[in-house]
């Protein structure tokens, strides 16, 4: 506790008049020291059972007065004594336990007191005075003992323990105040407002009120100059633990996120295992990322934006650990609820929020706590009710309203691989009604839809929607039936493909196309050649997914399909990745994502940035690829996602974040894609969740959770084992498998899942994966010491290595590539000099990893001349 300066003399004297009991303590008008009232306050004060601001008047009060500080001390030391003995409430435990007991004063004393519990049980006296209530007490008695039946050895204990309790006063006196004097001063300088949305711990409760740019919170100056200026000199002095706390405290409430971490992990250096100091490191990580997400909402192509995220992972890791130490500390739960809140992890911070109400229900922290909540919730309702069904129905009515706006931004949340919901409802409609021989219905359909096609045509140059409203106004009764048939087809291919049933879907979707074309209808008759290809893109079958792709980008370019043109892009950009064509990749991921900016076609424009994501951190450019999955977060705003929107960018962050280490975050992630996917019931979706978990789990090094995951992966594809898809799956899983059993050093069971993968890769004619399996079958054969099949894999990946290397054609990708796998030729010299005793062979593999550069260059310039 913070208390006023008083000379040691004054100190050394109080000390004995409380150890020996020399009479009442009275104050400077001989009245006695303190009233019942005020040592009653006292105990309620150290078990945090006042309010705030009663909680402040103690503290202010204890600054000024002896015989209240004197009285502090007392009821410390006899709840310490009630602590070890087991007789305080188990409430009343818990907020000791975490408000003093973990202070380092309390710390002390709880150590003085077992070492004195410790030496009484020791003693083998005759006589055994009964326990006195208080630590002091036993003290007095102890030394009155030595000194009816004196021992040296017993005179000397007790002389140490005095001499040892003095000395803790003594340094108590000259630094541990001052570090209290410093929060006193940060809690006054922030009464009125605090200074950041995360808790930071033993600052007092104030509003926080969203405020734009910095000097707008209401702040004391003073205070908050005389709370830094009071511990720079206590830093000066002596750099303790406590100290380089306090002064983080400050920084961070200041903005001063980067000094405010450092002086967290300074303070963590010497007190590793201190929770408060890793809630306060998570709550600076937290508005350190806050910071730089609020930079991405602004500057779309600023890569530091990914470090926004990146500081909400290594918060999320902080905070963990304090409540690893201290499961009931309030601002560590409060803060991470926070920080699942800001990484769109609606469902964590949703529980995490009601854990913390149910510990603390009734402070202003709670009501803060309840309206995040609400939000939560609020936003989730929000979400769910934007189905099919409303959203047409909002449209029609911004039809009927003629609010072209509106209309236009409803066109643009419609959109999915399967068209635009708002165009097939229209559709369908339209028909069901002309059947029914309901034609004034079915033409007001048709005047909606032709409203839709003019809308889609001027904003977004996008002529398809028009083509489709122009042929559906002259179609005759004869051809009714027939499309009709056609759009169930279409309808039956699209639930194949949800479940992964790619072969059959492929035949649904060629039939709708066949009775589409009969009927003279060649726009959709198109669109169902698109699903095709989609469906081959995915078994995987990139022979026949290319002959329908690079046609289809000719055909949407001349009838001036813009959304079709995009997905064509979109779809050729998947290839070429699988290909290991990085640069062609990115050139047409970057054509599909500005068609579909244009289009306001949110869901495509949230795949592609994912994907463009995906193929920069395939070039080991991890801050572009967190830069671009931010930018699709604020795409799709604040709030609950759809299962499909948000399985992509949650998949995309957590491979991401293991690239950094923060392994705690990714399996958050990954928890979460993987519910999103058993509730979409999409096998290719569960298969991949269950691998990626998977790998997550072998990160963390759990790997037999690792092994049961990618085990459950295995299972999902051999369920479809008669469609090529199915097999990808294994193959997929099975490189996986190979990795978690490498990691584990069972290198025989690595080799085999390799191979496996390989294989059935083969089988397929789909190499995308080689890579990754013959490097892993190279380490797991060093690792076994078997050089012969070492030596014939390093030629192979090599060789590999090279070829993906010369599909890069933009040379800064090739370089953020080539930095990643330079491990490669490492490993591969290693081998060769000290398994193979080839020193020239091992000269070579290092001028060629480090020569390719310049000898494209010089290639490239030789052809040119």
């Amino acid at each position: 506790m913070a208390r006023k300066h008083k000379d040691w003399n004054s100190e050394a004297e109080t000390l004995w008049r409380k150890l020996f009991g020399t009479g009442s303590r009275q104050s400077d008008d001989g009245v006695h020291g303190t009233s019942a009232e005020d040592r009653d306050a006292i105990r309620q004060y150290l078990l945090r059972q006042l309010s705030d601001d009663e909680q402040r008047i103690i503290e202010q009060r204890l600054l000024t007065e002896d015989d209240l500080f004197e009285e502090l001390e007392i009821a410390e030391d006899e709840l310490v004594d009630e602590y070890l003995a087991g007789t305080l409430s188990g409430k009343d435990r818990g907020k000791f336990a975490d408000h003093f007991l973990a202070t380092p004063e309390g710390k002390q004393s709880r150590r003085f007191a077992e070492a004195l519990e410790r030496y009484k049980r020791d003693q083998k006296k005759q006589v055994i005075e009964p326990d006195p209530p208080s630590l002091l007490s036993r003290l007095r008695s102890a030394f009155v003992r030595v000194s009816l039946s004196p021992s040296p050895l017993a005179m000397a204990a007790i002389v140490l323990v005095i001499a040892a309790l003095g000395f803790a006063v003594w340094r108590g006196f000259l630094y541990q105040s001052e570090v209290d004097k410093g929060l006193l001063a940060l809690n006054a300088a922030y009464r009125e407002q605090r200074p950041v949305e995360a808790r930071i711990t033993r600052l007092d409760y104030a509003p926080f009120v969203t405020t734009r740019g910095p000097g707008t919170v209401k702040f004391n100056q003073a205070e908050l100059r005389r709370a830094e200026l009071t511990l720079l000199e206590a830093l000066h002095r002596n750099p303790t633990p406590a100290v380089h706390h306090a002064l983080g405290k400050v920084y961070l409430a200041k903005n001063d996120f980067a000094a405010a971490i450092k002086e967290f992990e300074e303070a963590l250096k010497d007190d590793p295992n201190n929770a408060q100091i890793y809630a306060d490191l998570g709550a600076a990580y937290l508005e350190k990322g806050k910071l730089y997400l609020e930079r991405g909402k602004s500057n779309k192509t600023d890569s530091e934006a990914g470090k926004g995220l990146e500081d909400l992972a290594r918060c999320l890791e902080n905070l963990n650990k304090a409540l690893a130490l201290n499961p009931n500390l309030g601002e560590a739960l409060f803060n991470r609820a926070l920080c699942y809140q800001y990484m769109r992890l609606a469902p964590q911070a949703k529980a995490d929020w009601l854990e913390y109400l149910e510990k603390d229900s009734s402070s202003q922290w709670a009501e803060e706590a309840r309206r995040n909540l609400a939000l939560l919730e609020e936003q989730q309702r929000s979400k769910a009710s934007q189905n099919k069904e409303q959203l047409l129905k909002s449209f029609l009515d911004a039809y009927q309203t003629k609010d072209d706006d509106r209309a236009w931004g409803i066109i643009g949340q419609s959109y999915s691989s399967a068209g635009n919901s708002i165009t097939n409802g229209l559709v369908s409609s339209y028909l069901d009604l002309k059947r029914e021989r309901r034609e004034k219905e079915a033409s007001q359909k048709l005047e909606a839809l032709l409203y839709a096609g003019q809308l889609t045509r001027r904003r977004g140059g996008d002529r398809y929607v028009a083509d489709l409203a122009t042929f559906y106004s002259s179609i005759t009764a004869a051809k009714l039936t027939m499309l009709a048939q056609a759009r169930v087809a279409m309808e039956k291919g699209y639930q194949l493909f949800t479940e992964s049933h790619f072969n059959d879907a492929i035949v649904a979707y060629s039939e709708a196309k066949r009775l589409f074309e009969q009927t003279g209808d060649l726009t959709e008759a198109t669109f169902a050649e698109y699903r095709i290809g989609h469906c081959y893109l995915l078994q995987p079958n990139l022979d026949k997914s290319i002959r329908v792709f690079e046609p289809l980008v000719a055909t949407s370019q001349g009838r001036r399909y813009r959304w079709l043109l995009a997905q064509s892009y979109f779809s050729s950009a998947h290839i070429r990745i699988a290909l290991s064509e990085y640069s062609k990749a990115i050139d047409y991921s970057h054509q599909a994502l500005e068609l579909l900016e244009q289009l306001h076609d949110t869901d495509g424009v949230v795949k592609t940035l994912i994907q463009l994501a995906e193929e920069y951190r395939s070039l080991n450019n991890e801050n572009k690829s967190l830069a671009l999955i931010l930018e699709s977060l604020n795409y799709i705003g604040d709030g609950f996602l759809e299962p499909m929107e948000a399985w992509g960018p949650y998949i995309a962050i957590s491979l991401n974040f293991a690239s950094f280490n923060l392994h705690a975050a990714a399996l958050e992630y990954q928890k979460e894609a993987l519910r999103l996917a058993l509730d979409m019931a999409r096998p290719l979706i569960i298969s991949r969740s269950y691998v990626y978990l998977g790998l997550t789990y072998g990160n963390l090094k759990s790997y037999q959770e690792g092994i049961r995951n990618i085990q459950l992966a295995i299972q999902t594809g051999r369920n479809l084992t008669s469609d090529p898809n199915g097999l990808e799956m294994v193959a997929n899983s099975s490189v996986q498998l190979g990795e978690i059993y490498r990691q584990m050093g069972d290198h025989g069971k690595a080799v085999a899942a390799y191979d496996q993968s390989l294989t059935l890769y083969d089988k397929l004619s789909f190499q995308y994966f080689a890579f990754a399996a013959h490097k892993g079958k190279l380490l797991s054969f060093m690792a076994q010491h078997d050089d012969a099949s070492a030596a014939r894999e390093i030629q192979i990946v090599l060789d590999m290595f090279q070829q993906f290397r010369t599909r890069i054609t933009e040379q800064n990708q090739r370089n953020t590539f080539f930095d990643a796998e330079q491990s490669i030729y490492d490993v591969a010299i290693d081998f060769e000099y000290s398994r193979q005793n080839n020193a020239p062979r091992a000269f070579e593999y290092s001028e060629s990893s480090r020569g390719r550069t310049l000898r494209d260059i010089m290639r490239r310039r030789a052809v040119s001349r």
